[in-house]
């Protein structure tokens, strides 16, 4: 639904050859400056990051993909699903042709977003991680969640600390029920089989040289924040990063503005660009409070 209003936003749907499968991609008509690569978690592919990707589309040249196996980038029937390795590599044959970029990745898309950085380091300008996934400490029941698609709703809830608010009870209502069957995405499963030691993110933290934020949610309940946070700084060489204090897994649904504020400031940006978004979002809430990354939290 969101890719039929891409034209009136700035954005087309392109298709990219890679060596791992089809990639659809969304991305900015016009190009401006150096690639913006947003990559997405589990669930509705990378629709979910486009009101994110939007608010820089006039001063980056934005690109949303759908990983290979996810959304609009069906590998068809009988072909194999990826490891993170592989979804690394077909980011890296969409960025030959579009050049070095800052990558954001969110939770899993944080995951492969790092294999990018730690195996295809000239693909990747600098890293911006939104609570991403793949640590040791997200155990076998986290795995066990996605593996039973009777647990969606559970799963669910420890994705978002409240119900989404859009203003309109009927559209709330909507896009709950949209996000819970969008964990149900068999797709999930396949990519949680193809899990192994070697794709551990402990083992790609210590190969990432470029610049690199980390923002974690103090009250994440679906991965071990932690437990992430001191790996991340026990490992990566160039570290900034902040804890969004009170916010869950899913931070975009409870604060998307500090997403957008903390990227631009660490893009060298003056400050966040102007968004109808962003204004509505500062107008319904409160921006959370922010501590250190190397400050604990109780």
């Amino acid at each position: 639904m969101i890719d039929l209003l891409l034209p009136w936003c700035g954005l087309e749907v392109r298709r990219a050859r890679t060596s791992q499968g089809p990639v659809t991609l969304r991305a900015t008509m016009r190009p401006r400056g150096a690639p913006l690569l947003f990559v997405h978690g589990f669930g509705r592919g990378g629709a979910q990051l486009v009101p994110l990707a939007l608010a820089f589309r006039d001063v980056r040249t934005v690109l949303v993909p759908d990983l290979v196996g996810f959304g609009g980038s069906s590998n068809g029937a009988g072909a194999r699903d990826l490891d993170v390795f592989g979804h690394a590599q077909a980011l890296a044959d969409v960025l030959d042709e579009y050049g070095p970029a800052d990558v954001v990745g969110v939770s899993f898309g944080g995951w492969v977003a790092t294999w990018l950085a730690a195996r295809h380091p000239r693909s990747v300008r600098s890293l911006f991680l939104v609570n991403p996934a793949g640590t040791r400490a997200a155990g076998e029941e986290l795995a066990e969640l996605y593996r039973s698609t009777a647990r969606a709703p559970e799963l669910y809830r420890r994705t978002v600390a409240s119900r989404p608010f859009l203003g309109v009870p009927m559209l709330s209502r909507a896009l709950e029920a949209g996000f819970t069957r969008a964990l149900r995405d068999p797709s999930i499963g396949r990519f949680i089989e193809t899990v192994r030691e070697e794709h551990l993110l402990e083992h790609a933290l210590g190969d990432v040289t470029c610049p690199t934020y980390a923002l974690l949610s103090s009250e994440d309940r679906l991965l071990d924040a932690r437990a992430t946070a001191a790996e991340l700084l026990r490992r990566v060489r160039h570290l900034e990063g902040a804890w969004v204090m009170g916010a869950s897994h899913n931070v975009g649904y409870e604060a998307f503005e500090t997403i957008v504020e903390r990227l631009a400031r660490f893009l060298g940006m003056p400050g966040a660009p102007p968004s109808a978004l962003l204004d509505a979002s500062a107008h319904l809430r409160v921006p959370p409070k922010l501590r250190p990354l190397a400050e604990a939290t109780s």
